[in-house]
């Protein structure tokens, strides 16, 4: 048990408070000062995600109040992605970071996907170290300026700097202290007049926002709805649930300069991720956060407006809607439940997609009208009467036998015409011309042809199921090629019963020679090699090449793990380059003879394997253990 440890200051990471601990302790070796800590001498000290907590928190002075739900919502960066994981997954990563059992903490946070590039070194503000010096008489490593894509301090608004300190390797083997490594720098302002840095800033508050958080989760799900909601009000989706692409990239074009996403450390590599992350049907990817910030930014939205007072956007306001049918008792009220939403068909394109809501009552009266409601009164407005039904019909049958009643009269009453009255009455087929009944002169030119929407859609439905019947083995788009006009006009006004009219889908195989193979295998082939010699001119610690290292810094996952079968100049450079368990200990064995070397020490058999890290692990390798004693001989002969 420790008999005191440096309690993290507000913002600090847990790594940082750890180094703290360690430079006034001063163990003579630094993997003591990870067994003391974290119980084993195995143990990483890691910088941003790190694990073991619980068993750090057992060995803290008695009476201490950490718990590791604390640590983890104030000393790492987990919170910054919380927010975007499916609940499940996040209950998982906290559990690992507690644990000390084997973890996939960062594949499960998609940091392993190249989505965007970490950051070279840890950094600093220098205003906040100025600050943390005048407080605490020290400086520290702080999570804000530790996140990806982060580039500035949203208290001081100026530039995050790099320190000397870089974020490797080499930063696991123990705690570095702050102050050993922050540089004495000038800070560099914001211009908030230029519109990257002005989104820089906006994205970094939210960040910090988000770090302020405990367990914020609304699911994915509901945060692909709320993204798809505000597209809607902002005019870049439609209400059938598809994106309109050109307008929506044309704004984000227009949003963010060519130079922005380079800036933010490679947050945009051309493969349209602002769309997917918008697809309701895609909650199942995980996106860097930095990606979801950039969005709600383009929206128009904070991330507290986003997560904790998002109102949703409705075209026609919250249910019940008023009946307008002025033949009912319940004229007026506000009887309707529901609002069917349809895109809006127009010649005029400044009207094309705009909302057009249907409003459907039980005593058969159907209006619509364009939205978005801009006024209370726009509720009780339409711009047209779909059907009036039969409540209505029958008041017009009664008002029409009432002689004493003028047709202009009828018409007030009901809330249309003189011409519609007589229409309607034909299509009613309503006494007229005899004795007893209205005179109506040269009725026959008030006809009107067009049929209510009801009749409309019995017709056509009886035509519909008379192509089916003639037509039994065509395919679903064959049917739709048979009569286009049907369908059209079900998937407009009677989708759900056209869905159950149709064919089940043909599942398409895939065409695979459609891609060009060759000119892929090209390209693929010429990244892996670039990334295999970068790994291996690596002067710090010597880094494996596996397929895990590859995958990870091209990002090519799906074709290098399926090179076998399309890409045959791929897998050849990826088989010269691959290297076995035996063969990558070697290299660390030279690596650290080199490193001997320019210290001008002649180590021990021991110090030499615990440096070349192939202690225990080579035992059974002659050829290692050869290797070994001949890096030994050359030292000791130099």
């Amino acid at each position: 048990m420790l008999g005191f440890f440096t309690d993290p200051y507000p913002d600090e990471l847990l790594y940082s408070a750890c180094a703290r601990y360690s430079e006034r302790t001063r163990y003579p070796n630094y993997k003591t000062n990870l067994r003391v800590l974290f119980g084993s001498q195995k143990y990483s000290a890691v910088v941003d995600l790190p694990t073991r907590l619980n068993t750090f928190i057992s060995f803290l002075p008695e009476g201490n109040l950490y718990i590791a739900e604390k640590l983890i919502n104030e000393n790492t960066l987990f919170p910054f992605y919380e927010p975007f994981l499916p609940n499940a997954r996040a209950e998982i990563v906290r559990q690992e970071m507690a644990s000390d059992s084997d973890n996939k903490i960062h594949v499960r946070l998609g940091i392993r996907v190249k989505q965007l590039n970490a950051p070279d070194y840890l950094r600093f503000c220098p205003l906040c170290v100025d600050e943390d010096r005048y407080s605490y008489g020290e400086t520290y490593w702080h999570r804000m300026h530790q996140l990806a894509g982060i580039l500035v301090c949203p208290n001081h608004k100026c530039f995050l700097e790099n320190s000397c300190l870089k974020w490797d390797r080499k930063v696991g083997y123990q705690f570095y202290l702050a102050e050993q490594f922050i540089i004495n720098t000038f800070p560099r302002y914001l211009n908030e007049e230029n519109p990257d840095q002005k989104i820089l800033l906006r994205v970094a508050q939210d960040a910090q926002w988000l770090l302020s958080q405990r367990q914020l989760q609304i699911g994915p799900e509901i945060i692909r709805h709320r993204y798809f909601n505000r597209l809607l009000k902002l005019g870049f989706a439609y209400y059938k649930g598809r994106l309109r692409h050109e307008k929506f990239f044309e704004a984000c074009d227009e949003f963010f300069s060519p130079k922005f996403f380079e800036m933010t450390g490679r947050a945009s590599n051309g493969d349209n991720w602002l769309s997917a992350l918008v697809q309701k049907s895609n909650t199942h990817t995980i996106y860097h956060p930095i990606r979801h910030l950039l969005l709600l930014n383009f929206l128009g939205l904070s991330a507290e407006e986003f997560f904790n007072s998002y109102i949703e956007f409705k075209a026609f306001g919250e249910p019940p809607y008023p009946c307008l049918n002025p033949s009912s008792k319940h004229y007026g009220e506000l009887k309707i439940q529901e609002c069917k939403i349809l895109d809006n068909i127009s010649k005029d394109v400044d009207k094309q997609g705009i909302p057009l809501g249907i409003f459907s009552c039980n005593c058969g009266f159907t209006y619509q009208r364009l939205g978005p409601d801009k006024t209370e009164k726009d509720k009780f407005t339409y711009s047209l009467v779909k059907e009036y039904g039969k409540t209505w019909e029958d008041k017009l049958t009664e008002l029409w036998v009432d002689l004493t009643l003028s047709i202009s009269k009828i018409g007030e009453l009901l809330g249309v015409s003189e011409l519609s009255v007589i229409r309607h009455a034909i299509r009613l087929n309503l006494p007229m011309n005899t004795s007893d009944s209205r005179i109506i002169q040269g009725y026959d030119k008030y006809r009107n042809p067009n049929k209510s929407f009801s009749e409309m859609r019995t017709q056509y439905r009886q035509e519909w199921l008379k192509i089916l019947k003639e037509n039994s083995q065509a395919s679903r788009q064959e049917l739709m090629d048979i009569s286009n006009f049907h369908y059209l006009w079900f998937r407009r006004n009677d989708s759900d019963w056209i869905e159950e009219h149709l064919p089940e889908p043909q599942k398409v195989s895939r065409n695979s020679d459609i891609l060009d193979w060759e000119m892929i295998d090209l390209e693929v082939s010429r990244e892996v090699e670039k990334v295999c010699n970068e790994i291996l001119s690596i002067n710090e610690f010597p880094v494996r090449v596996s397929i895990t290292e590859i995958i990870n810094r091209t990002g090519y996952k799906t074709w290098i793990e399926k090179r076998e079968k399309k890409l045959p100049l791929t897998t050849e450079i990826i088989n010269r380059f691959l290297e076995e368990p035996e063969d990558y200990m070697i290299r660390k064995v030279k690596w650290a003879e080199e490193e001997f070397l320019k210290e001008g020490r002649i180590p021990t058999r021991l110090q030499f394997t615990i440096k070349a890290v192939v202690r225990n692990k080579t035992s059974t390798s002659a050829k290692v253990q050869k290797a070994i004693d001949e890096s030994l001989a050359r030292l000791k002969g130099n």
